[in-house]
């Protein structure tokens, strides 16, 4: 069934305007010819969620009530370091845990730094660094809100990085200081490139010297581009023999509703976006292999069923990092990154098999205290009969969750359910033991 009958279905059962007839305040068409969002920009230039009026915040207003009350109280983050390590323990990296995470063959494995910054390893052998932000604080000039919990990795001690997925420009997301340390130690591997949306190439080409205008890939949403891997031997298990085998790494630029702008006079010149990555066979392209979804930071359309449209036409994903916090408070925030109960929804209109919740626990950015998210994903779950160490879970920082993959006949093999024999994809968070009477 064609993307736009699909939709057409779907919107039947929703409220909002029809999904052929809506325009952008600039009168262009804001659709594809099946029926996917496009990029828009208003009369002066700028980027635009055209499916709904979204009143961004101003960049004083931002400052002034989000982080009014992280900057003058302690409330929102852990009282102390005995605290800290108790609820929000940092998992070094062993040998042990690194070959977990190396291990790709049947699995998609991800390992949460902080924040939106995930390091994930995909069958192929290929490795993706989200949104990656190493540095200390948050902000201008590194001026902002300091951490409470330290990135789980430094930048020193990344491995070799196929692509660095960048989401969107605000501080948490792009962090400059970060960008130079990689590109300093020559982090990319040699296909290796930075994805990154609409508008952002110049920039970075101005901040970080020496950076290499073919090492920047610059994507609009539904845009995308190949990377394929290394030839790999491998036994095949069955005969004795070696076989050879080689895949190929698709990255989609989607779309997202959030704001971009790193200033008072750059507001909406750089798009923001959400990232599909595909792996499939190099001999068979209709063959997946291990499909990830990163969603950055966004929020979830009222009346438009935008994730719906990803899933229908991106998945369905194995695996999906999506925002659980940053959601307070909600009448400043809710436009640009998404409810507890609307990430709850994200995971299912995405078809996605796992998710794992990522924007929390890590900077005091928003009003709301650092276990806050995390009990109210948990609820949203229950209610709906998902469990929260295996539908849509949390990992404690630097920890590693392995996703099974499956066949080309949509079945986990007899070596995958050996290896992931267990129910769970990771054991309770130790945050759940924060009492709940403090809670």
């Amino acid at each position: 069934m064609p993307l736009l009958e699909k939709m057409t279905r779907i919107q039947d059962n929703q409220k909002g305007p029809n999904l052929t007839s809506i325009s952008s305040t600039s009168s262009e068409i804001w659709q594809d010819e099946v029926g996917r969002p496009v990029v828009t920009r208003d009369d002066r230039g700028r980027f635009l969620c055209p499916w709904e009026n979204v009143e961004l915040p101003s960049v004083k207003t931002i400052f002034s009530k989000v982080n009014a009350r992280a900057r003058n109280s302690t409330a929102l983050k852990p009282e102390d370091e005995i605290e800290k390590k108790k609820f929000l323990p940092t998992v070094e990296l062993s040998s042990k845990l690194r070959a977990k995470w190396e291990d790709c063959d049947d699995s998609i494995n991800i390992r949460w730094l902080g924040h939106a910054t995930c390091l994930v390893r995909l069958p192929g052998g290929f490795t993706l660094l989200t949104d990656p932000v190493f540095s200390k604080n948050c902000g201008p000039y590194q001026m902002g809100m300091p951490r409470y919990v330290a990135a789980a990795s430094k930048v020193e001690d990344l491995p070799p990085i196929d692509a660095v997925l960048i989401s969107n420009d605000h501080y948490d997301h792009l962090d400059l200081n970060s960008l130079r340390e990689f590109h300093k130690r020559d982090l990319l591997t040699d296909r290796g490139r930075y994805f990154i949306p609409l508008g952002t190439k110049n920039f970075l080409l101005k901040k970080i010297r020496g950076l290499k205008a073919e090492k920047l890939t610059e994507m609009e949403w539904w845009q995308h581009e190949e990377l394929f891997s290394r030839d790999r031997t491998l036994d095949d298990g069955m005969h004795g023999g070696m076989s050879t085998e080689k895949k190929k790494l698709v990255v989609t630029c989607a779309p997202a509703q959030n704001w971009c702008g790193r200033g008072p006079r750059d507001k909406n010149e750089r798009l923001w976006c959400t990232w599909a990555v595909r792996v499939s066979s190099f001999t068979n392209e209709d063959t997946t292999v291990g499909n990830f979804f990163f969603a950055g930071s966004t929020g979830m359309p009222r009346d438009f069923p935008l994730f719906k449209i990803i899933g229908l036409e991106l998945g369905p994903f194995d695996l999906s990092a999506i925002p659980i916090g940053m959601n307070a408070p909600e009448e400043v925030v809710s436009s640009y990154n998404c409810s507890t109960e609307e990430a709850v929804n994200m995971h299912i209109q995405l078809k996605s098999r796992f998710s794992c919740g990522i924007l929390w626990g890590t900077w005091a950015l928003a009003n709301e205290r650092y276990y806050e998210p995390v009990f109210r994903m948990k609820s949203c779950l229950e209610r709906r009969m998902l469990s929260i160490c295996r539908d849509f879970f949390v990992l404690k920082h630097g920890d590693v969750g392995c996703i099974p993959v499956r066949d080309e006949n949509a079945q986990i093999s007899s070596k995958i359910s050996e290896r992931f024999s267990s129910n769970e994809i990771t054991t309770l968070h130790p945050i759940f033991a924060y009492p709940q009477g403090k809670h």
